[in-house]
């Protein structure tokens, strides 16, 4: 009988929880993952980008521009923000200048803040959660990666942990992204990113939301005539940030 009371509370207070009682446990995630120490290496290695992978996560599929994980049998996508990191190198671009790039309708929850990566760098980053179709859609954007998930509300905080880790364990090499991705070879990056949110939830037309990547929230002046110039991408190699 014991046990019985017991599933029935359980499942009762599964039922009547809003998002405003997980929030406390939101930022207590956030702030144990940007505290917690960097790993002595990266394990998981691609041409443009490398990261940590932890134990308990595994990969579904990945790219050379993004990667599929698994969490708990749920996916978190992973993409390399490719106009950000053309931004940053030819205007300067900062994240913090340009926040709320998901134009989204209604944040249940977001949070700004910035977070030090594997070199000892310090970045920006945002995070938005949105309910969508009883479901809970998790962004997390910085200065070289988005990263998204969809979960159920009891399985956010844990999810958003994860992606967390993800963000601050992963180095991209920016130089080789500026040089190698072309207008052809954005449009390719386009299509890939496109293929990759339709496999994360091909019914959840918020991750499209995203889509700054895809269509050209930013845009780029006189992109059409954007060529690529080896000696300049030397030349911003030896300047130091901000000259």
């Amino acid at each position: 009988m014991r046990y019985v009371i017991l599933v029935v509370l359980v499942l009762l207070v599964g039922c009547t929880i809003e998002p405003a009682q997980i929030n406390d446990a939101i930022d207590k995630e956030i702030e144990a993952s940007l505290s917690l120490k960097a790993p002595e290496v990266k394990n998981y290695k691609t041409p443009y980008y490398s990261f940590y992978l932890p134990p308990h996560v595994g990969v579904r599929d990945s790219n050379k521009i993004g990667t599929t994980f698994i969490s708990q049998n749920h996916e978190i996508l992973m993409n390399i923000d490719i106009p950000t990191i053309i931004m940053r190198r030819y205007y300067r671009y900062d994240l913090e200048n340009n926040m709320r790039v998901f134009d989204l309708e209604k944040d249940d929850y977001q949070y700004q803040g910035k977070f030090e990566n594997f070199e000892g760098d310090e970045l920006d980053f945002e995070v938005f959660i949105n309910e969508d179709d009883q479901k809970y859609i998790i962004l997390v954007h910085s200065n070289h990666v988005v990263l998204s998930s969809w979960v159920p509300l009891s399985n956010v905080p844990a999810i958003l942990s994860d992606m967390l880790l993800l963000m601050r364990f992963t180095t991209v090499d920016e130089p080789k992204i500026v040089q190698t991705y072309s207008r052809k070879q954005i449009i390719d990056y386009q299509q890939q990113v496109l293929e990759m949110f339709e496999q994360v939830a091909p019914e959840s037309g918020t991750l499209l939301d995203m889509d700054r990547l895809i269509n050209g929230m930013i845009e780029f002046p006189d992109f059409e005539d954007f060529v690529i110039d080896d000696d300049y991408i030397n030349s911003q190699d030896e300047s130091e940030p901000g000259e």
